[in-house]
Order: structure tokens, then sequence, then C-alpha cells
């Protein structure tokens, strides 16, 4: 729970005046968005318009006019009912990019509370960091406005009709109580016709009343926000914590119809899961995409990593070489993302052997498009088993694609892959030939190849070309044979 200190704080009210209708857009074609488009709430069975895009009000269309004179005016006007779900999860999503700037958060109704205080030195300035958080919304595809003030209430209260990038002074909070219109303090409807018989018309005629003749004419909640406003009292919120697995999905009323059109809902989604591993620090091993069709079937599809990762774009292109050999549905209606492989992400520093790294990272990306294209179990590894015998040491086995560079040390100085048949090699002017002079590098090793069965015996010897090539070489009487080849 977070509560109000005696302790500096600086509080930020975010609200989101369009979030009915960026509920239902945000993840919506280009079509659907420009198409005349009204959100309705149903009260007492009367629908009334509650927001609208553009192209509605290009119409004559507001929430001043019914619903019946609207299809009037506009008879191919797309009419959607108010989904609180989908808000609250859009409002969870804006939550988690907040995160990012700041832990103390909370959720309440249509808008966030961030306290800010001890994040200037972070970001090296307010401006800075309002400048980033505002930048991530308009990114989000939300229209976002906010207000600044010593506690949660106040910063609600002196909300501006516009995203503000710069703390205002807030000692003069009291000074601009009395031009905020008092309808902000309460939605009662009653209470408002008593301020206007009382002639109130701001917050300000009300502070300068004393609490207790107040108290004789209103309710319990009109006083402690009063209270609260006059640093009498402490504001108590639920403090925002984001959830240890990521879980979200778009829906689409009319579906999609092929895995093009899935594209642009996977990106969002991953989008929004970059967001939560960043706010969290962390990173994933592996992703589940699930595709549900109008008749209740659901596809899941998973998509591991070879290192943990939190590059949505990447995730993207594994996805996408994946879902080319899925079968999926005529017509898909949802799409939904879900992650809890999670990890923690530790900064290290990358300065030293960085092109090592790099080069290990392009592997682990190779092997992670390998595994989405044509699946894990086409993945094998070369190994040496503990075999006395060259033809029994060098086994071929399928493996997982996180061991699949962590090839144990061995002291056994032998190729891993060895030729099907020896090869035999030429001896000129004294020396050993195949395409080029060779020279032996030590050697002999002596190997006798299981005595019960063939009674063999051979000296291998580890030579090199005049390129560089190592070979592992054997003498079987005067004659010498290529039996293997080193990396």
């Amino acid at each position: 729970m977070i509560l109000q200190s005696k302790s500096k704080e600086i509080w930020m009210y975010i609200a989101f005046p369009k979030l009915s209708l960026e509920a239902v857009t945000i993840n919506a074609s280009e079509k659907f968005i420009s198409h005349p488009l009204v959100i309705v709430d149903t009260n007492k069975h009367r629908k009334k318009i509650i927001a609208y895009n553009n192209s509605a009000y290009k119409y004559g269309i507001d929430k001043s006019v019914s619903l019946s004179t609207a299809l009037a005016i506009c008879p191919h006007l797309n009419v959607n009912q108010k989904d609180p779900l989908q808000e609250r999860n859009l409002l969870n999503s804006l939550a988690i990019i907040s995160y990012q700037f700041t832990p103390n958060i909370a959720i309440e109704n249509n808008g966030l509370y961030l306290e800010i205080f001890s994040c200037e030195k972070l970001f090296k300035s307010y401006e800075n960091l309002l400048y980033l958080l505002n930048e991530k919304m308009s990114q989000h595809g939300v229209f976002a406005i906010n207000g600044f003030g010593k506690n949660p209430l106040t910063a609600k209260i002196l909300c501006k009709n516009r995203f503000q990038k710069k703390i205002p002074n807030l000692n003069n909070t009291l000074e601009e109580f009395k031009n905020v219109p008092i309808r902000r303090l309460t939605g009662n409807l009653k209470q408002r016709r008593i301020f206007t018989q009382l002639g109130f018309q701001s917050i300000g005629d009300l502070i300068n009343v004393p609490i207790s003749s107040l108290s004789q004419r209103f309710d319990k909640d009109l006083i402690s926000n009063l209270e609260i406003l006059l640093y009498r009292k402490k504001q108590l919120l639920t403090n925002f914590k984001p959830p240890r697995s990521f879980q979200e999905e778009i829906l689409y009323i009319h579906g999609l119809t092929d895995k093009k059109s899935l594209i642009f809902p996977m990106k969002s989604l991953l989008k929004r899961l970059d967001d939560y591993l960043t706010a969290l620090q962390c990173k994933c091993f592996q992703v589940t995409w699930h595709f549900r069709a109008s008749s209740g079937q659901s596809i899941a599809m998973e998509i591991k990593l070879s290192k943990s990762k939190s590059d949505s774009s990447y995730m993207l292109k594994l996805s996408q070489l994946k879902l080319e050999n899925i079968d999926l549905p005529e017509i898909i209606e949802k799409v939904s993302l879900c992650c809890d492989a999670l990890v923690e992400n530790i900064k290290t520093n990358n300065q030293l052997f960085q092109d090592t790294k790099n080069k290990l990272q392009n592997n682990y990306k190779l092997i992670d498009k390998i595994i989405a294209k044509i699946g894990e179990k086409t993945l094998f590894k070369l190994l040496i088993k503990n075999e006395h015998a060259p033809r029994k040491a060098g086994v071929i086995e399928n493996t997982k694609e996180e061991h699949f560079f962590n090839q144990g040390r061995t002291e056994n100085k032998r190729p891993i892959w060895l030729l099907k048949k020896p090869n035999p090699i030429k001896f000129q002017n004294g020396q050993l030939y195949l395409n080029s002079y060779m020279r032996i590098l030590s050697g002999p090793e002596r190997i006798c190849d299981n005595w019960w069965e063939n009674n063999q015996q051979f000296d291998y010897y580890i030579a090199q070309d005049e390129d560089g090539v190592n070979y592992w070489i054997y003498r079987s009487g005067d004659n010498w044979f290529v039996h293997g080849l080193f990396s």
C-alpha cells in the first residue's frame, strides 16, 4: 500500500480521456478505424454515446447526440458497446509501460498515479523522464493528459487537458484551486446542486469554509477529499505490481482469414511483451502463441530460444518462420501470447571479447531459426564417447538447443568426424603427400582395435599439410592412410 508521507513527494496523475475508444481500436485495422465509429454505454436499457472517432465527428456526431439521431445522420455508423475488460487490459499495459519509469504506481478508473520524486537522477531530469514517458504512451496509440501535485488527489484535480512535459510550481497548489471548477471534486449530482445553491463555483470557494461547517451538509467522502487536499489526511492507494507471467490477447470480431493478417496482432503482442520484460528487467526463454478459431478450436505454437531474449523483432521473425509450417483454421478470431519462462536480465561489461560474444550470438540465432523452421528433433550434435576403438568413439546424438554449443573438454586428441573409408596417402621424395606435402606434428599413438575380433593394431599420428589443415593418419606396414580431419 502507498501512503502519503511527510517526505518530499511529487505525484503525477495520467488520465486517458479516450480510453473506451482506444480499447476497441488500438489493435484494429486501418479500414475499421477510418470508418465512422461510436462507443456506447447502456444505462437503464438506454444506450448513450460516450466516445466517437474523427470520422463520426465529421458527421456532427458527439456525446450530446442520441444514438438514434446518430444512426439517422450516418446509417453506416459502426456502434460498439463499451468493453470494461478491454479497458482494464489496456490500462494494465499502460501501467507496465509506466513501471519502466517508477515502481510507485496505482491504477484508478481511467487513469494512473505515479510518484516520481526519486526518479530524477535516474533520467537526469524530470523533463527527460516526462518526454520519454509521453513518447512511450504515444507509441502505444493512446492519448494522455496529466497533472501534478504533492499528493495523488491534488495531481488528479489539477490535471490539464494536455500532457505537460514540465513540472509546475507545486507550492502554488492552493492558489490554483481558486480556478478549478468544483465539479472535479465530486460526481455526485445532489452535492453539485447544493454547491450551486450555496454559490460555490470553484474548489477555492469550498476550501475557505471551515470543514466543521461543511460536514453538516456533505457526506464523508467529500470531507475526506478536502482533508487530503489540505494535507490533513493521508491518502491510501493500492500499489501496482506487474504479474510474474505475461498473458495478453487480441480479439477480432470479424476474424482473420490468412497468415499474413496475423502478423499485425503478433507484432503488437510482442511489443507489449517487450515493454513487460523491460519493466521487470527480465528476458525469456520461450513464448507460446494460441490461435483460436470461431468454432472454438485452438492451435498452440511454441517458440523456444537457445539464449534468453527480450527482442520483439527477433521473436517475430522466429514466429513467422514457424507459422509457415502450421495448419490454421480458416478464420481466427483470437490471438494470444503467453510467457512465464523468465530470467533476470543481468547487465555485464561487454567490452572484453566482444567479437567472441557476437559469434556465439550469431550461432544461437542460427539454431533458433533452424528449430523454428524444421523442428527441435532435427538438431543433432557430434560427440566423443569414451571408446578406445576410433570407429566407435564418434557418435551423432539428438540434443537440446541450450546444450548445443556446450562441448565438454576432452584429452583425447582425435577428430570427432572420421572418414567412412580411410584414404591412402602417397609417399614422395621421402615425404608424405596429400594435395600438398605433410609433416608429422605428434605421435605415434598405438591403438588396438578390439583384438578379440580381428587383432588389428595401428600407429596413429597427427599431421599437417602446407595449408595448415590437421589430419589424423595411421601407418599400416609401409602404407599410410588418412582416417579423419580436425576442424
